[in-house]
Formats: C-alpha cells, structure tokens, sequence
C-alpha cells in the first residue's frame, strides 16, 4: 500500500485514461470542426451586388467641386481587405452581397460652403459601415440592428469630424446600403434621394429626405424649437438661429463653428 503524498493517487476522479484521451479527442475533433466550418465560410465566392451604378459630379458657381460620392459595389471584397470580419448569420448568412453607395453634399454646410467636410466623409465613411457591422453580436443581425449600425455611423463620423482641425465646413448625406435583398437608406441634411418603387407595371418616385434638414417643415421647425433654437420666416426662406448665427440648413455631419468641438448641438444633429 502507498500511503497518503507519497505518489497515491489523491486528486484523481477515477476517470480510466482511455475515457480521458477519448474525450479529448473528440473535443479536437469538434473544434477542427468548426475552425473548418469557418473557413469553407470565408473562402465562398464573394457575390456582388446585381446593381449598375455610376455617378459624375459637377463644380459649383464657385468652381469647386463641393460634393463627392463614393460607390462600393462589394463591401464584402473591401472587408476582407481590410481584414475586417463580417457577421455570417442573420443577413448576412451565405456571403449576402453588400454594396454601398454613398453622396456627400458640402453645399449642406451651416456655414461657407465647402469641400473639406465632404472629402472627410468619403474617405471614412465606409470603414465607420465596417466597423459597426463588424461589432454586431451573432444574435443581432436582423434589420433592426443594421439600421442601429448605420445611425450609429452618422454618431461616430460627426464626432470625428468635428475633432479635425481642418475641417471647418459640413456636408449633408445620403446613403444607400444593400445586403443581400434588404436596401438600407439614410438622408441628412439638405440633401436627398429618390426610390423608384415599381408595382407590376407602375412605378413612382419616393423621395427620402424630404421630411427632414429643412427648417419650415413643421416637424422640423418643433425640433429645433424643443431643442432651445428659434426659427424664423416662413416656406424655403426659413432659417433656424443659434449661436452660430443663421442657417437655412438644419441638421449636417460637421460644422465646428456652429457644433463645437467634442460633440454636435441638439439643434445641429
């Protein structure tokens, strides 16, 4: 008999070693499994989305180019570029094409009108997208959670904005995101986008941002009232008065001047 702490066998569950070796090996087995299953995933074809898209932008009376656009046909491609991890359930399951369209308006300033809010937003916007996206837990990749990512862009990309020294102007939007046969749309500012919705043989146009960043619609005019602004006049000439001074403009990604630094004023959003 070997007696107790000295080499007995105290501690053990009494698991026979074959028992162990076998439980181990499935457990290698089933995460072999998985690490498999993860990459069949990531090496499917990437689909892109069935779309045409182009787009031209004009200078203004000024001659500068104050608008800029950006036009991603397979955001899918970018992510796994940029080494960015999509969600794979919910939406996004079977390598769903993405797509991402986007108008950055620098007319839509508060203030002087310029291109540098609008440069801003083209050059980051999409990595914002990815960044969100990327962020949204297994269980929450429903529509609901999408748009909450994309407001969660506009947040993130006006917080940023206003932190860059160079950046003293502001820019409306008007974005279009696709995944799989979900479209996505957003408008801020004095800006917009039209639908064509079609209907067995009929179609109409929707227009998206009608509804916000005008001051003499009337939802718009008690926002801004709530939110400690004064709008005056009446029609297309309305103009909402902060500290900033006057603007036809009401809602934009940007403007420092009007906004401040570190965060955009309730009247601003």
């Amino acid at each position: 008999m070997v007696s107790q702490g000295v080499g007995g066998h105290e501690g053990y569950s009494g698991t026979p070693l074959w028992k162990v070796q076998q439980q181990n090996a499935a457990q290698r087995e089933a995460a072999l499994q998985e690490s498999l299953a993860y990459a069949a995933e990531r090496t499917k074809p990437v689909p892109p989305v069935n779309v045409l898209a182009e787009a031209v932008s004009i200078g203004g009376l000024s001659g500068k180019r104050l608008v800029r656009h950006v036009l991603i046909k397979c955001l899918r491609k970018v992510a796994q570029n940029s080494r960015v991890d999509l969600p794979t359930s919910g939406l996004f399951s079977n390598q769903a094409p993405i797509g991402l369209y986007c108008l950055f308006d620098g007319q839509s300033s508060a203030g002087e009108a310029g291109p540098a809010a609008a440069e801003y937003c083209a050059r980051n916007f999409y990595k914002k997208v990815l960044e969100n996206l990327s962020s949204l837990p297994a269980g929450a990749t429903s529509d609901i959670f999408v748009k909450a990512a994309l407001v969660k862009t506009f947040e993130d990309l006006d917080k940023e904005i206003l932190e860059q020294p160079d950046v003293k102007d502001g820019c409306g939007a008007s974005i279009a995101l696709i995944i799989g046969e979900y479209l996505f749309t957003a408008v801020l500012g004095n800006c917009d986008a039209t639908l064509c919705e079609a209907e067995n043989t009929r179609q109409r146009a929707v227009p998206l941002g009608r509804s916000q960043g005008r001051c003499h619609l009337p939802e718009e005019r008690a926002r801004l009232q709530r939110a400690g602004g004064a709008v005056i006049g009446e029609g297309a000439t309305a103009r909402v008065v902060i500290a900033g001074g006057t603007s036809s403009v009401s809602r934009s990604l940007g403007d420092p001047l009007w906004k401040g630094v570190g965060g955009g004023s309730a009247v601003l959003s």
